[in-house]
């Protein structure tokens, strides 16, 4: 099932990690299925999926196949991925969300929420700021989650009207970030 490019080597876009092919509906039912019984079985509230908005638009082929899924067929297969998993996990419990790295591109509309890149991949570029977006403008529905890695970012974060996805280091600023919330909500 892994995935492969034209030439049949395997794609390893992270080292020690099997890409999936997307489109391949062995593996959509594989993953579909999986969630469900998280969901089902240990009460799970939600599913995370890695890197999918930023491994989009990929040539990708499995031995089982032996199909060479074109870019855009391999980006419609993550699509449809997302929709199977969203539905079938939202079938056994309604409030259920799928939600992933990055909401890049379309994915936005197809899952519940997606991580910004603004404090990690792009940092760099957007200077440790986060920079106005024509996407979260004019599509404020899209969701996106982040905390930035410290008290400036995630200031940053509730300023530019994101949501805000809190952790343990967040703990030491649990009064400010209250204070944040609740201005908000007023």
């Amino acid at each position: 099932w892994a995935g492969r490019d034209a030439q049949g080597r395997l794609y390893e876009h992270y080292a020690r990690n099997y890409s999936m092919v997307a489109p391949f509906r062995g593996w959509q039912d594989y993953l579909a299925e999986t969630c469900v019984r998280l969901v089902r079985d240990y009460g799970v509230d939600g599913i995370f999926i890695d890197s999918w908005g930023y491994q989009m638009n990929w040539p990708m082929q499995t031995d089982q196949e032996n199909v060479l899924y074109s870019p855009k067929q391999y980006s419609q297969g993550v699509l449809a991925a997302a929709d199977r998993v969203r539905a079938a996990i939202q079938a056994v419990k309604p409030d259920a969300v799928l939600m992933g790295e990055s909401t890049a591109g379309p994915l936005g509309r197809h899952w519940d929420g997606g991580l910004s890149g603004d404090f990690m991949w792009l940092k760099g570029v957007n200077q440790g700021r986060i920079i106005a977006s024509p996407v979260r403008c004019g599509i404020p529905e899209i969701n996106f989650i982040t905390n930035g890695r410290n008290l400036n970012e995630l200031q940053q974060v509730y300023a530019a009207g994101h949501n805000i996805a809190l952790s343990d280091e967040d703990l030491p600023s649990a009064a400010h970030v209250r204070r944040l919330i609740e201005i908000r909500q007023h």
